[in-house]
Formats: structure tokens, sequence, C-alpha cells
């Protein structure tokens, strides 16, 4: 075997024996529990950016774009309502 192909070897199972055995910063840190959100209770929502955020508010049944009294999509709406239901970190 050449030389060269020999200490290739040897670093990689040097890298690999280190990170194998060097467990250090694996569990130094805990993600929050995110709580549980009744979307039933949400009112308005808010998308966007700070310069131009995109405001919707529920009025009875339905949902309409704030600034401007439009009819919104509420079935879009709602879908975005049930992905916070289910979001996990």
């Amino acid at each position: 075997m050449k030389k060269e192909y020999l200490i290739l070897v040897t670093l990689i199972l040097i890298l690999g024996a280190y990170l194998l055995f060097h467990k250090e910063n694996q569990n130094k840190y805990v993600l929050p529990e995110i709580e549980k959100i009744d979307t039933s209770k949400i009112t308005g929502l808010i998308i966007g950016k700070k310069q131009s955020p995109i405001k919707f508010t529920k009025k009875e049944k339905y949902w309409i774009v704030t600034d401007k009294e439009y009819p919104a999509d509420s079935s879009s709406i709602e879908k975005m309502l049930d992905t916070l239901k289910i979001l996990k970190l």
C-alpha cells in the first residue's frame, strides 16, 4: 500500500474515533415545548414583513382582509391554523 493511502486511512480512523467518543456537546440543551394552540379562539392573523403585513380578521365564520374589508380564502386560512395545531420543534 502506498504511504499516502496509509496516512489517509490512519487520519480517517483517528477522526472517526474522535467523533465517536467525543460526545461533549450532545446533551447540553433541550428544545422548549410548544404549548397547544386552540385555533378556535384566534380572531386575527398577521402575515408578512414589518413594512407590509397582511392582516386578517375573523367575522362570524368567515375571514376578511382587514385593511380592505375583502373576503379572504377561509379554507386557506383554516389550513394555516390547522398547521399551527400540529407545530413541533
